[in-house]
């Protein structure tokens, strides 16, 4: 087995928790038809007023991981517009994240660890900016988009989260 690499670390625990956003957001769509709730009240909520609403979350969540690949694997950048709002346009740009990593291998992290990354004022290697900024900003909005729903009443759970298997 090869040793890890920056792939291992990033990309495919990331990618697993676009599927889970995907699971996640088809279980908030399912509530709010059940319940009668129109998608607005969820798609609209935040957690406090000085916090972006919902699909925010997901563009972020979307972006991270493509520019992780775009900086640190030298992936092709592809401008994207970051106007998805509803539930299918959010699962539609979930999938263009997945489609768009689906060209990033494993081969083109390798020996970029010490690479230099920069972005607005700050330096980083490789590493440090997966560790300390990539990753950290990812899971930061791919729990908020969970607790949002969560916080509406959306019968999700850490099971829904981890979706082991």
């Amino acid at each position: 087995m090869p040793p890890l690499n920056l792939y291992d670390i990033s990309i495919v625990p990331m990618t697993r928790v676009l599927h889970n956003l995907s699971h996640i957001l088809k279980k908030g769509e399912a509530f709010a038809n059940t319940k009668g709730i129109s998608h607005a009240e969820l798609l609209d909520a935040r957690i406090a007023p000085d916090m972006n609403e919902f699909p925010f979350h997901i563009h972020t969540v979307s972006n991270s991981i493509k520019f992780l690949a775009v900086r640190v694997a030298g992936a092709q950048n592809e401008p994207w517009d970051d106007n998805e709002k509803t539930f299918d346009e959010l699962q539609a740009r979930i999938a263009k994240t997945l489609k768009f990593l689906e060209n990033v291998k494993r081969e083109d992290f390798e020996g970029k660890e010490g690479i230099e990354v920069t972005l607005r004022d700050w330096k980083f290697t490789g590493l440090s900016y997966i560790n300390e900024f990539a990753m950290p900003n990812f899971y930061f909005h791919a729990v908020t988009a969970y607790d949002i729903l969560r916080s509406k009443g959306v019968d999700i759970g850490k099971a829904d989260w981890l979706r082991l298997g």
